[in-house]
């Protein structure tokens, strides 16, 4: 056994403390999950991105739900947390880190296991290079059990905003997050389609007056952008490119909440008549994907006093207490509505 020892200054009648240091038991058993969170976890365990992807994008589903509550997580860890908490019979609920809610005035009830996440880790092998060795590093995603659903902690029966509720999409903010530009004219032909980019630049052609397909188009060539399609010489891959650039805007549009019905069909056409979509690809669409969206959306202020009470006439968080009445509103409205029900 290592021990570490405490220096004691000389003249001191103490002895000098010697303090065992805890030993890692590497041969720890690996914690035991229920057949319904292995069954929910499994196609992560095996790094399936592709029939993710796929789910993602031709399943219509409850994206915009779980991004105003799971927003702090990329897409895929929101699918999969979300998936724990529907095999534990849970709703959508915000997640944290133990130390998280501790922080936070909650506690992690006993018994209660971590929610698996993926997150990054680099990982080192060698490859000869003229006959020497070199060592490279590549990143790899593993899982982890890092986050607990609010029903897990004492306060569940609070009301908990972590994040705070998506208000608006600011395109204006993804254009200079990414030094992108919008351009009036292209410069190359005539627009005959809804959009064309280039470089960082991109244009929306006059002809579109409708701002949800304004909107749409403006997402679909800003994927183009941050896809490097526009960089590419190559003209190999257009209906790939086409088919990354509709997979990001689907997953943008239905986390937002809005109607992605027409690059719904276009990916089912796709999964039907095309080849089959590498991991690789699905991993470029889901983190672009995830950058349009952390640039864009703009929210409300977060609920960061969990332990705060619930307004007496309404289910807000209460912002002051009326000594009177011994009870907590969240305005001066709560409060005469409730003084003139009594």
């Amino acid at each position: 056994m290592e021990y570490i020892g405490v220096a004691i200054k000389r003249g001191s009648q103490k002895k000098d403390t010697l303090k065992p240091k805890p030993a890692i038991n590497k041969n720890r058993p690996k914690r035991k999950d229920s057949k319904e969170i292995e069954d929910a976890i499994a196609i992560w365990r095996e790094k399936r991105w592709a029939d993710l992807l796929e789910e993602s994008l031709t399943v219509p589903g409850e994206q915009e739900d779980i991004f105003k509550i799971l927003g702090k997580y990329s897409i895929l860890n929101q699918k999969l947390i979300s998936g724990q908490l529907r095999a534990l019979d849970k709703p959508i609920e915000p997640v944290a880190t133990f130390k998280e809610w501790k922080a936070l005035g909650a506690f992690v009830k006993k018994g209660e296991k971590g929610l698996y996440i993926i997150i990054p880790k680099q990982k080192k092998y060698s490859v000869k290079v003229k006959g020497k060795d070199e060592e490279r590093t590549f990143t790899d995603f593993i899982l982890v059990p890092r986050v607990f659903g609010q029903s897990q902690t004492t306060f569940s029966d609070k009301k908990v905003d972590l994040l705070g509720a998506p208000e608006n999409f600011n395109i204006k903010k993804v254009l200079q997050e990414y030094n992108i530009k919008q351009e009036t004219k292209n410069p190359y032909h005539n627009l005959t389609t809804a959009g064309a980019s280039w470089g960082k630049n991109f244009v929306i052609n006059v002809l579109l007056t409708k701002e949800s397909e304004i909107f749409t188009t403006t997402i679909h060539e800003i994927a183009h952008i941050l896809l490097e399609h526009t960089t590419t010489n190559s003209d190999d891959d257009e209906d790939l490119y086409e088919f990354e650039a509709e997979g990001v805007t689907l997953l943008v549009l239905a986390s937002l909440g809005l109607n992605s019905d027409g690059q719904r069909n276009y990916i089912q056409n796709w999964y039907k008549n095309k080849t089959e979509i590498t991991d690789q690809t699905a991993r470029r669409i889901f983190t672009v994907a995830d950058k349009i969206l952390k640039a864009g959306v703009e929210r409300a202020d977060a609920i960061t006093k969990i332990g705060s009470p619930i307004c007496e006439s309404c289910d807000n968080i209460s912002t002051f207490v009326c000594e009177e009445l011994h009870a907590s509103f969240c305005s001066h409205q709560c409060l005469k509505d409730h003084f003139n029900k009594i």
